[in-house]
């Protein structure tokens, strides 16, 4: 449901609305986030959750190694893990998610 500043459900005055995706586009990561992560178009099509740790780093095993998460949004850490797995060639074509 919309409100206005004031309160008032479905008027026409300038709506305050909570939008998840934009909130979630503009949200840095930190220490304890749980991040849902999903590698789609690949043989490990599965989800799963992954906590960020002290020192703002993930234990991702297909990288092998932890990757830096902390001061990240959810898209800036999708690229990052991109990357890596392109760079290890351990997935080449997977699309990576992360929630």
């Amino acid at each position: 449901m919309i409100r206005t500043a004031n309160g008032d459900p479905g008027s026409t005055n300038k709506a305050v609305a909570t939008d998840e995706s934009a909130l979630t586009a503009i949200y840095k990561v930190g220490v304890g986030d749980v991040l849902d992560i999903r590698l789609l178009n690949s043989d490990a099509n599965r989800s799963t959750l992954y906590i960020v740790i002290e020192g703002g780093l993930i234990d991702f095993p297909l990288a092998g190694r932890p990757i830096l998460v902390e001061g990240l949004t959810t898209k800036e850490i999708q690229a990052r893990i991109t990357a890596e797995l392109k760079r290890l060639a351990v997935e080449d074509r997977a699309q990576v998610t992360v929630e």
